[in-house]
């Protein structure tokens, strides 16, 4: 399925690209997500993805995950996930 990934504080949304629908077909919470790197496309996928992008591997929820996406995007969403607090660890507070 084609879509275009959002992120914002606490989860990441996929909205399908072909859509008018502002709703997030998928949502996956920040902290539930596991990145386990990437890899390039095997050739049977090569005519599934865009040319130059990546293949990412993500657990959620324990459910292996794959996410077709350019190298630039993986390092701003694996960036966006380390920046992220640790579940359990401090709080965050305004002063």
């Amino acid at each position: 399925m084609m879509v275009v990934a959002r992120y914002g504080a606490g989860e990441l949304e996929f909205l399908k690209l072909f859509s008018v629908s502002p709703i997030a077909v998928h949502k996956f919470l920040r902290s539930s997500i596991e990145l386990n790197g990437w890899r390039k496309p095997a050739e049977e996928e090569k005519h599934l993805v865009q040319p130059g992008s990546v293949i990412v591997m993500v657990t959620y929820e324990g459910r292996e995950i794959l996410i077709a996406m350019d190298y630039g995007t993986y390092n701003g969403l694996s960036a966006w996930l380390e920046a992220g607090p640790v579940a359990g660890v401090g709080t965050w507070r305004q002063d």
